[in-house]
């Protein structure tokens, strides 16, 4: 298992609880992608790692199994999630729905904020394509997407939304930065959405941005397969050499 580096200790101090201040440094190293889809996460590691006791990691862990990002599971231990492609299309489907309505709110009630928030996401987004860092992107994509909701002046579709947003940031981070020449598209259609919003003009707002989140799933899909297939074929040549070597 990768364990976050460079940070020291957790503590005592700070705002909110010792095992709110762990989820969110875990919450934050998965995201990133420091620690990998499927790792296991053992808690005597985590909790030497960040020199804490194993109560504040187990509390973490808890927290982080509601965010849908670990997966625990009783005398087999914990470890990152790993959707299937079943997962992927159902919370597709779900960001269209909520992403749709959050973006025409904030059109209609919160435009010109929400285009200024748009503006600084596609902003963020042009120096991490000229340094082709996708992690930088993938910051920056979420930060676009988030724009809706913070903007869509419901506090019921914000609440409902929070639950998935870990999932769907962690999944761009570990999955979209592979995907050769996408994020070009990709910032395209940002800069298409920030368009609409800056210039006041709705037109095809739903149809693009339907589109936009929909192609993620093949996307995803693909990118999974091939993560897949690198790792079954990784297990089989180790053990060819394995077995060829004792032979």
């Amino acid at each position: 298992m990768v364990i976050p580096q460079g940070r020291a200790p957790l503590g005592r101090s700070g705002t909110g609880s010792l095992g709110e201040r762990v989820a969110i440094q875990l919450r934050d190293a998965i995201v990133s992608g420091s620690i990998g889809l499927g790792e296991a996460l053992s808690e005597d590691s985590l909790a030497e790692a960040l020199g804490v006791s194993r109560t504040p990691v187990r509390e973490a862990l808890r927290e982080l199994q509601t965010q849908g990002l670990v997966e625990i599971k009783p005398k087999s231990g914990t470890t990152v999630f790993v959707p299937t492609e079943e997962q992927i299309a159902e919370l597709v489907e779900f960001r269209t729905t909520m992403e749709l309505q959050a973006a025409n709110w904030a059109f209609e009630r919160n435009r010109v904020a929400t285009a200024d928030a748009l503006a600084r996401a596609v902003e963020l987004m042009e120096p991490a394509i000229e340094a082709q860092d996708m992690r930088a992107f993938g910051r920056a994509d979420t930060f676009f997407h988030q724009a809706f909701v913070d903007h869509c002046d419901n506090s019921y579709l914000q609440a409902t939304f929070s639950v998935s947003l870990a999932q769907v940031a962690a999944l761009r981070t570990h999955l979209a930065v592979y995907l050769d020449g996408e994020w070009r598209h990709s910032y395209r259609d940002h800069v298409a959405l920030r368009d609409i919003f800056v210039s006041g003009r709705k037109g095809d707002l739903d149809e693009l941005l339907a589109a936009h989140i929909a192609r993620t799933k093949g996307n995803y899909t693909q990118v999974l397969h091939a993560r897949y297939t690198t790792q079954h074929e990784s297990r089989v040549d180790l053990l060819r050499r394995a077995l060829v070597s004792e032979g």
